[in-house]
């Protein structure tokens, strides 16, 4: 665990859970950058022994890589859409492009091939929103039980915040991005309109129109980490799938 300064962070650092294979850190090992959802914070996704349950995958495939999850509240109960507020209060997206990548991957840059963002809900949306404004950093993204159109809450984005829709961000002509979309049977969870029923078919098909390519997942259960972990086999080959095909 190391603490990078943030002024939008609550007590103006934000704890980074880095969690690294044993043997020296290279520049050909896979990163998975894991962002939470709305009610929880990394230590969560530690409780929930995320790091372990994707270090028995990491076995069944073969295949080690670094698995990273930064703090993404700024107060609780404000959700943070794991972007950059309209009134300057807070910064999560440029603190996710920038200062983590690099306490991550320091001089061992990693090409985007090698580099995925995966996130629980909110943390789904952040992933797929981010990698879609930032198309020349994550080469993957896997969202689990997130949502494709803003929702916010809080009106963290102000009163023009259709750059920070996923299904307003595809655009052909950008880099190739695989996405795995994980959504249990029957999750309902409501959304400002709606409801995140649906939304990974929706998305896909959008993805498909775009030229990415996508994947679906529909583990039984519903919004929660019993039903996404559920999906790890899955999402763990599809990670291994793009990261084996990078020269």
């Amino acid at each position: 665990m190391v603490s990078l300064p943030d002024p939008g962070a609550p007590e103006g650092g934000r704890p980074l859970w880095i969690r690294r294979p044993p043997g020296p850190d290279s520049a050909d090992l896979p990163v998975l950058y894991l962002l939470h959802g709305s009610a929880s914070t990394h230590r969560t996704l530690m409780d929930e022994r995320i790091g372990e349950l994707l270090d028995e995958q990491m076995c069944r495939a073969g295949v080690e890589f670094v698995i990273a999850a930064p703090y993404g509240q700024v107060a609780w109960g404000t959700t943070t859409e794991w972007g950059d507020a309209a009134d300057g209060s807070f910064a999560l997206e440029s603190f996710l492009i920038g200062p983590t990548v690099h306490a991550v991957e320091g001089d061992r840059v990693r090409p985007r091939e090698l580099r995925a963002v995966g996130g629980f809900s909110m943390g789904g949306y952040g992933a797929a929103a981010v990698s879609l404004r930032n198309p020349g950093l994550y080469g993957q993204v896997v969202s689990w039980g997130g949502y494709y159109r803003v929702d916010d809450p809080d009106g963290i984005f102000g009163h023009d915040p259709e750059d920070r829709s996923p299904d307003r961000l595809l655009d052909s002509s950008a880099p190739h991005i695989r996405f795995a979309l994980v959504e249990g049977e029957d999750d309902h969870t409501p959304l400002q309109e709606g409801s995140i029923h649906g939304e990974a078919e929706r998305f896909a098909g959008l993805l498909a129109e775009a030229g990415m390519t996508v994947t679906t997942l529909s583990p039984r259960g519903g919004h929660d980490f019993r039903t996404w972990t559920r999906s790890f086999p899955d999402t763990v080959d599809f990670l291994v799938s793009g990261w084996s095909a990078t020269p």
